[in-house]
Formats: structure tokens, C-alpha cells, sequence
């Protein structure tokens, strides 16, 4: 779903995140799991069992604007935000489980629910882990069901084992969507969807337009992307067709594969990071569109595209036709 010029596979360069104003105090919660009972304040985390993904308040920009997000926790980049367009405006957020097992974010200041994972009345006895794959799951204490969970309420990031596609029973979609900003979570206007009518394709749209799709997928990867299989021996990709899903997911090869991550810009531009621990930065392995020439018809139906021509001379046509206009 992803695409990637040879250059930027064989010579990654190192993608420089946003740097994250997190503020905190002392954390009060060491675990991975809340329970029934208790809380988590500004400036208390939830922590993966082996320390992968941290769960709690976070600034990206303006310090007045607090969010509860999931990150990862050697670069502190964001994977996940919850209330990404309900920031709370002061450090009183506190994050609870209600009387009937929902999770829910609370403006500690107004008292008013800022987000909820809408699982309320499904049970009275939950409880709240962050998983080692960066998943946040509410669990029915008493049958060990998942009852929510933030893998199918992406941000603008895809991370191992979550889906982007659809369900066809229910219809509900696991989509990317770009932040307003670098340093705003806020719903921007670009969408990374699956497009499920025919073989599966992925397709990035800004606002009414589409920016880029990949071409179908063949069974090893999408057809418009074969230098997925450069590095196949670090992530596995796969179409996965089920009666309750048609998603594209992606899962590490093996257990020394280094974590990645797909991100869906803020210009409608899909980049696939993957985190070099020596370094302690982001190689971009692949971003799709490539460039000028790989936006969604840019030359029209039957027009041919050279990046390689003056910038107002793009498009051509094929022998033996000429422009209409």
C-alpha cells in the first residue's frame, strides 16, 4: 500500500518527527492495566508489559491543548489520540471507568466527558490494558472478552496488526485520516481508505479528490507497489478476505524485525517509517505518491507522465494521438 523510489530504499534518510511537548509529573500508574476503581490523572501512564507503547497525556503544540494518545516509547511519537478533536484546555483530564464498564476522558475542569469508547452498558466489571502491540482493549473481566479496542479506531497511523479496510456484514471501516497539522491531531482532510469493490486496492483522497491509489492487490503485493517485496523479510503483507473482513494488514516477519509504521501526512502522502535503534531516528523506506507523476490521473485517462521534463510539460501523449486541450 505503500510505494518507494530505489534511492530512498537503498539510502534511507532519516525522517525527523515533530518534536512532542509531553509534560508530565510523577507517574502513579506502573502497570499496564486500569481497573475498575481507578484512575488515571495528567501526568500517570499505563506502559506495554515490555515497555513498547506508553499510554497517557500529551502537547503537541500548543501546551494549552492536552491529549490522551498511545506512543511509542523510544521516540515518543504518537500512534493513537483519542480526543484528537476534543483537546482538553488544562492538565485536570482524568481518564475513567464508568459504573457501566466504559472507558471515558473527563475535562476534570468542566466535568464533562471530553471522549468515550461507547461501551458503556456492555458490562460492569472491565478492565483497561495496553497490549504490547500498542493496542488499547477494554475486557469483560468476568469472560475475557474484548468489548473495544483503539486498533479499529485508527489516527493517522497504521501499526503491525492493525487493519485498514472493511467490514461487509456491518460496514464499519478501518481508515487512516491525516492530522490538521504537524503539531495537530485535529481531523485533517486526507483519507487513506480500501477500496473492497473488485480486488482489494488502497486509495488516498484529499477532500473530493483522489490523490493515489495503488493498483490491486495480486496475492504478494499491490500491483502498482512491487518494491513491497524488498522488504518482505522484515514485514509480512497480506489481503485478508473473510466474511467480516477485507483489510490489508501488515505484521513483523519476525521477532528482530524493527518496529514501522505507516503514516497518512497532512498532504495526503503515505510513508512508511521504520525505527533504527542505534540511531534513534525514523529511515523512511517508502512514500507513496513517489512524486508528480504518481498522483491519481495526473495526465488524464490516456496521457503518458515524465518527471523528467520541465515542470509545466509533464504530460504527454501517447504516439500517433494529440491533446484534445
Amino acid at each position: 500500500m505503500e510505494a518507494a523510489t530505489t534511492n530512498i530504499f537503498y539510502r534511507p534518510v532519516i525522517f525527523f518527527s515533530v518534536l512532542l511537548c509531553f509534560q508530565y509529573r510523577a507517574a502513579g500508574v506502573a502497570s499496564d492495566t486500569l481497573s475498575n476503581g481507578r484512575n488515571l490523572t495528567d501526568g500517570d501512564t499505563l506502559v506495554s508489559a515490555n515497555g513498547s507503547f506508553t499510554l497517557g497525556f500529551f502537547s503537541p503544540g500548543l501546551p494549552s491543548r492536552r491529549y490522551l494518545a498511545i506512543w511509542f516509547s523510544e521516540s515518543a511519537d504518537a500512534v493513537w489520540v483519542a480526543n484528537r478533536d476534543s483537546p482538553l484546555n488544562d492538565t485536570a483530564g482524568v481518564v475513567v471507568i464508568d459504573g457501566t464498564g466504559g472507558l471515558v476522558l473527563l475535562d476534570g475542569a468542566a466535568g464533562q466527558a471530553a471522549w468515550s469508547s461507547n461501551t458503556t452498558g456492555s458490562s460492569p466489571s472491565v478492565a483497561v490494558q495496553l497490549l504490547e502491540s500498542g493496542n488499547l482493549v477494554v475486557r469483560d473481566q468476568g469472560s475475557g472478552d474484548v468489548l473495544w479496542q483503539s486498533f479499529d479506531h485508527p489516527s493517522n497511523t497504521l501499526i503491525a496488526g492493525m487493519r485498514l479496510g472493511r467490514n461487509p456484514r456491518t460496514g464499519a471501516e478501518w481508515s487512516l485520516t491525516s492530522w490538521r497539522a504537524p503539531d495537530y491531531p485535529a481531523t485533517g482532510g486526507c483519507r487513506r481508505v480500501m477500496d473492497t469493490r473488485g480486488l482489494a486496492d488502497c486509495v488516498s483522497w484529499c477532500g473530493a479528490g483522489k490523490k493515489y491509489r495503488t493498483g490491486p492487490w495480486n496475492g504478494l503485493w499491490f500491483s502498482g507497489v512491487p518494491e513491497m517485496a524488498s522488504y518482505s523479510s522484515m514485514f509480512a503483507n497480506q489481503v485478508v478476505v473473510t466474511p467480516d473482513e477485507i483489510a490489508y494488514v501488515f505484521t513483523a516477519a519476525t521477532a528482530a524485525a524493527p518496529f514501522s509504521r505507516l503514516v497518512l501526512s497532512e498532504a495526503g502522502v503515505s510513508l512508511r517509517l521504520v525505527w533504527d535503534p542505534s540511531s534513534k531516528g525514523w529511515n523512511t523506506f517508502a512514500q507513496a505518491p513517489r512524486d508528480v507523476c504518481d498522483d491519481y490521473a495526473k495526465c488524464g485517462a490516456f496521457g503518458l507522465c515524465n518527471v523528467n521534463t520541465a515542470s509545466t510539460l509533464f504530460c504527454s501523449c501517447m504516439a500517433g494521438f494529440s491533446p484534445m486541450f
